[in-house]
């Protein structure tokens, strides 16, 4: 059930929320690569420099931010007075927005990973959402700050394509963490800008990441699903 959202309660949902977010929750996004894999296998990301960019366009000008928007519009319909109608809006913009039949997959089976261990341990009713919708209705449930669960979603999904470039580029493990925290510093400045944002600021222009995520589908030797 919902819980109150004063300082009193926000440790107890922040360690929720890391628990939600972390890689030991239950939603196997360890699986995923985000098209990643197959821009190593296209050479278009060969080492440290490249792999940064190439996450840096997708977490601020691709489906990371998209993404973001839809958690945003997500937490907000819990406020209003039928949110039901909302929700399924923005669960529909957030499908019509996954670039490739790989990508639509993967937000919808992390969507329904997630939304049952939250049924089943927290007791909500969540339906099977995409993934950002998903966390944004349960996060508002909680009586969590969108801006602690919009930080805390990014620097997740930097994270899961950062271990995912350790396992193929390869990529040590301190340049993988040097990245994350250089990724990390712009994160606040997107925060402020997604919290706000509605459906007209949807977009992007992360067209390789797209276009990967479109070419993985008939990558016959992978690692990742996507």
């Amino acid at each position: 059930g919902a819980v109150g959202s004063g300082a009193e309660n926000s440790l107890n949902w922040r360690l929720t929320l890391n628990q939600w977010l972390s890689p030991a929750f239950p939603v196997g996004a360890y699986a995923y690569s985000h098209g990643l894999e197959q821009a190593v296998t296209n050479g278009n990301i060969r080492d440290g420099t490249s792999c940064r960019e190439w996450i840096e366009t997708v977490l601020f000008r691709g489906s990371g931010r998209n993404d973001g928007i839809f958690l945003a519009l997500a937490y907000r319909a819990q406020g209003e007075p039928e949110p039901a109608g909302s929700i399924e809006t923005s669960g529909e913009l957030a499908r019509a927005f996954a670039g490739s039949a790989e990508r639509l997959k993967e937000t919808d089976e992390l969507g329904a990973a997630f939304a049952r261990n939250i049924n089943l341990v927290w007791g909500n009713r969540l339906k099977d959402w995409p993934y950002p919708v998903a966390l944004g209705v349960s996060a508002a449930q909680h009586g969590m700050a969108l801006a602690a669960v919009l930080g805390l979603y990014f620097q997740a999904f930097v994270s899961n394509l950062a271990a995912a470039a350790i396992r193929l580029v390869p990529l040590g493990q301190v340049e993988a963490q040097r990245m994350i925290a250089e990724l990390g510093a712009g994160i606040p400045d997107l925060v402020a800008e997604v919290e706000r944002a509605d459906e007209s600021d949807l977009g992007g222009c992360a067209i390789g990441s797209d276009m990967a995520g479109m070419a993985h589908e008939f990558q016959l030797v992978r690692v990742f699903k996507t």
